[in-house]
């Protein structure tokens, strides 16, 4: 992968997804002891608080809308001018936010505004996988779409150790009564000069040779959405079943773990968000590196083990954090190498199964329902369980019981995808 390659091509999408994903995760960070606060009356504080998961919830939920419309003109028009838009539509309500007047200034329209700003947030989410994983697929060498992919993914990860960064120093530099007054804001100017140096970056990329092909013969489709549920209806089951079990590592590896590990299991809260901020760095490593491994043996295999794998541990894994507070980090770090092999060649292989011609539309669709349905859902399908049961093993059942589906998926990716 030469420099001006990476630069040209493989560079906007990262800086790109950066960008995105970072304005995601500080929303999440700041929206309990934060934006309840602000946002809604004082003495409203519990209902306060369910607004600003409902907000949260909402982001995740109109991502599949995103990636319908933006992947439908993606695939009509091209990558590189959808992915700048995509991007800038981040942007308008990150700067928003970074003026936004309170509860204490304009009363209600404060609340109606930020959930404005989050639908926003996760349409623009939504357009941006899709378009940034069909841009990066076909920007890269066919000897390198794995470790393309596995990047792309990583950056995601990138941009929450960013937001854990940003709000870490805040919460140590600044009391909590400058973080109410204005300090909260500094995460989102911070993520506005992001996504301007973002948007320059895409600004200056290149349209992929594929998608430039496809136009000059004249073979894009009058209609990719009716188009990819035609013809591609078996490849977009396929990344819906696939993505089901990536979504909820992530999601649950990374935001829940810390929830579930000090309120039911009695860890301290600091201690387990450090182990948990190490494992995304194991997590980024680990991708990166089964990305690499999966373009010399084929992501399927790499699939295939890491699925067998984790059915096998993730019982012993979970006992282990449940059991034994000396041995959890090796544990977590376990499963954040387990889950990196999983994640690793994962957009290669299922945007890589579709056309050019409708692949942002299709697989963006599919990955983003299955995201919003497992991902969106996971740390409340959890709580009710374990709650009911009083079985704090209920995480790794889900986890066994999601690697059936993604194994019998795997399966029916051709084997010599990009061999």
């Amino acid at each position: 992968m030469n420099k001006d390659r990476f630069s040209k091509n493989i560079l906007p999408a990262l800086a790109g997804n950066i960008a995105d994903w970072y304005e995601f995760y500080i929303y999440g960070m700041f929206a309990a002891p934060i934006v309840a606060k602000l946002f809604l009356p004082q003495q409203e504080y519990f209902i306060a608080l369910l607004y600003t998961y409902l907000a949260f919830a909402l982001g995740f939920f109109i991502r599949p809308l995103g990636a319908l419309v933006f992947g439908y003109f993606s695939d009509k028009y091209g990558r590189k001018k959808i992915l700048f838009y995509s991007l800038l539509l981040m942007g308008i309500p990150t700067l928003v936010m970074t003026i936004l007047p309170t509860y204490a200034s304009i009363g209600i329209y404060a609340p109606i505004f930020l959930m404005i700003i989050r639908i926003l947030q996760g349409f623009a989410v939504g357009g941006e996988i899709g378009g940034a994983a069909a841009f990066i697929l076909e920007s890269s060498n066919k000897n390198k779409q794995n470790l393309s992919g596995a990047l792309l993914i990583s950056s995601s990860f990138f941009a929450l150790l960013i937001a854990s960064g940003i709000s870490y120093c805040l919460l140590k530099l600044l009391n909590r009564a400058q973080i109410l007054e204005w300090g909260w804001r500094i995460p989102f100017i911070f993520g506005f000069i992001i996504i301007l140096t973002g948007l320059y970056i895409r600004y200056k990329s290149s349209e992929t040779q594929e998608f430039i092909e496809l136009k000059t013969k004249n073979a894009t489709v009058k209609n990719p959405i009716s188009d990819a549920i035609k013809y591609e209806w078996h490849n977009m089951i396929i990344t819906f079943f696939i993505s089901s079990l990536v979504a909820v590592l992530v999601f649950m590896g990374i935001s829940y773990m810390p929830t579930y590990a000090s309120h039911y299991l009695g860890y301290d809260l600091k201690h387990i968000l450090l182990i948990c901020t190490l494992s995304i760095v194991v997590l980024m490593i680990s991708t990166i590196s089964f990305g690499y491994i999966a373009d010399k043996i084929g992501g399927k295999n790499v699939l295939i083990y890491a699925s067998i794998t984790l059915f096998i541990c993730a019982f012993p894994i979970y006992q282990t954090i449940i059991k034994s507070h000396h041995f959890a980090a090796i544990a977590i770090f376990t499963l954040a190498i387990i889950s990196g092999a999983i994640i690793g060649p994962i957009f290669a292989n299922t945007a890589g199964l579709f056309p050019v011609r409708n692949r942002n539309t299709g697989f963006g669709l599919s990955f983003n329902i299955s995201v919003s349905i497992f991902g969106g859902t996971a740390a409340f399908i959890m709580t009710l369980l374990i709650t009911a049961t009083g079985n704090y093993l209920i995480p790794a059942f889900y986890i066994i019981f999601l690697c059936i589906p993604f194994f019998i998926a795997v399966l029916f990716i051709p084997k010599d995808l990009f061999l």
